[in-house]
C-alpha cells in the first residue's frame, strides 16, 4: 500500500525542487535543507492545503506535531533526515525494477490536491504493476485526517 509518496524523480511537486538542485549540488545540511518547513506555519500548510473539508482536519494534528518538531535537538535531527532524502532518488530505479519483476499487488491512495507528491506520482505506477487498484481522493497529504472513512472503505 502506497499513500502520497512516491519513487519517481519527476513526479515531485515544485516544493521539492529546492531541495534536489541541493543533493545535486552535495551541499552539507544545513545549507541544503529548508528550516522553513519545520514552521507552524507549514506544518499546518501540509494538513490543510488541498483539503476540501478544513472542519474535518483537527488543529491537534499540526499542533501535536509541532510540539515534537519543536523538541530541543529537534531540528537538527530533521535536517539531517531531510538531507538524506538525496540518498533515494539513485535508488528509484532499483525500486522500479522490483515493482516490474514480482508485481506486487498494490493499494496506491493519494490525495489529487497534494502539495508535496503530484497525481502524476500515483498516475505513474500504473507503468509498473498490472494488478493495481489506484484511488485518487480530493484531498491533500495528510489522507487520513480528511478521507478516513472514504479511505477505511477502500
Amino acid at each position: 500500500m502506497w499513500i502520497n509518496s512516491t519513487f519517481f524523480t519527476a513526479r515531485l511537486a515544485a516544493r521539492t525542487i529546492p531541495l534536489s538542485f541541493c543533493f545535486a549540488a552535495s551541499l552539507p545540511p544545513p545549507e541544503c535543507c529548508c528550516p522553513r518547513l519545520l514552521t507552524p506555519e507549514f506544518t499546518r500548510l501540509q494538513y490543510t492545503a488541498g483539503s476540501r473539508q478544513l472542519e474535518q482536519v483537527s488543529p491537534d494534528a499540526w499542533i501535536l506535531d509541532q510540539y515534537f518538531l519543536n523538541r530541543p535537538g529537534n531540528e537538527a535531527i530533521q535536517i539531517e533526515l531531510q538531507y538524506d532524502y538525496r540518498n533515494n532518488p539513485p535508488l528509484y530505479p532499483e525500486w522500479q525494477a522490483y515493482m516490474r519483476e514480482y508485481q506486487p499487488p498494490t493499494l496506491v491512495v493519494w490525495g489529487k490536491n497534494d502539495i508535496l507528491f503530484t497525481t502524476a506520482g500515483a498516475l505513474a505506477y500504473e507503468r509498473y504493476l498490472d494488478d493495481l487498484e489506484l484511488h485518487l481522493l480530493n484531498t491533500g497529504h495528510f489522507i487520513l485526517d480528511t478521507s478516513h472513512l472514504r479511505k477505511s472503505a477502500i
